[in-house]
């Protein structure tokens, strides 16, 4: 299963993008299957799961700069539960030189079954 989410930065605060408006007029959710990014401190952002999975199987973030602005951004993945029946969620460390002017394309990919 993958999961995918758009996050935009202001003032260093994390919002999940959940619509935006697409040509021939209606709208589309760039973030499917995450319900909320949360800054819980020092570089860390707790992304909580709409549902239950068995496991992680990697994460992907792709930065998008504002014009002009480039920079390197590291991530770690620092803390899983995807299998809480509670509050399913990824914890990831980001490293980049600016998040203020960034957004980030992130990418969970997930088992929803113990077969491998």
């Amino acid at each position: 299963m993958t999961l995918f989410g758009k996050v935009t930065f202001a003032a260093g605060v994390p919002t999940l993008v959940t619509t935006f408006p697409v040509s021939g007029g209606g709208n589309q959710n760039p973030s499917n299957g995450i319900a909320s990014v949360t800054d819980v401190g020092a570089g860390l952002y707790k992304i909580t799961l709409q549902d239950t999975y068995v496991r992680l199987l990697g994460v992907t973030v792709t930065e998008v700069a504002a014009s002009g602005t480039a920079s390197v951004t590291q991530v770690v993945v620092t803390d899983d539960s995807v299998a809480s029946i509670a509050s399913p969620y990824v914890t990831l460390k980001l490293a980049a030189a600016d998040l203020t002017t960034t957004s980030l394309l992130i990418t969970i990919n997930l088992a929803n079954s113990t077969a491998l």
